[in-house]
């Protein structure tokens, strides 16, 4: 179930609690930005059935990645945070992924294996505390014109 239906409902839920730190993710903030993520993904010109390499350690906003993807219609794929920069690389690029959703902890190793992976063409490197900052902008419908259309809020 995306996470919309349960941001409707009851949105001040946890949604993840990180279990070393106690940090916590409601549904509202979930919702929101994932949806943030995925017009970001879609205005950067990924299709739906594109692919997209998520590189983290175990990071609340892995759950942010991964539904954006969802929501955009690509495909995701893993990549274990403990490999080398040129084994992450290989499935980086073996994977077809036209971009890479990594964490300020491992900003360094993606720096490293991106020159290696061609396919990779969004290259955005961004910090913001609250999320990722993303194109503004449709409110149920992701930009970009190409039919996608995000689950309710």
């Amino acid at each position: 179930m995306y996470p919309g239906k349960h941001a409707a409902l009851t949105p001040d839920k946890p949604a993840v609690i990180m279990a070393g730190s106690g940090e916590a993710l409601t549904y509202r903030e979930l919702n929101e930005r994932s949806m943030r993520l995925a017009q970001l993904f879609v205005a950067n010109g990924l299709d739906e059935g594109d692919r997209v390499a998520i590189l983290a350690e175990n990071h609340i906003r892995y759950f942010e990645a991964y539904w954006a993807a969802i929501r955009a219609g690509l495909y995701v794929t893993g990549v274990n945070w403990h490999l080398t920069a040129a084994e992450a690389g290989y499935i980086v690029a073996n994977s077809g992924a036209k971009a890479l959703v990594t964490t300020a902890a491992l900003a360094d190793t993606a720096v490293v294996l991106l020159p290696d992976v061609p396919g990779c063409r969004v290259r955005h490197r961004r910090r913001h505390r609250g999320g990722v900052r993303a194109v503004r902008g449709g409110d149920r419908r992701l930009p970009g014109g190409r039919g996608h259309r995000a689950p309710p809020r």
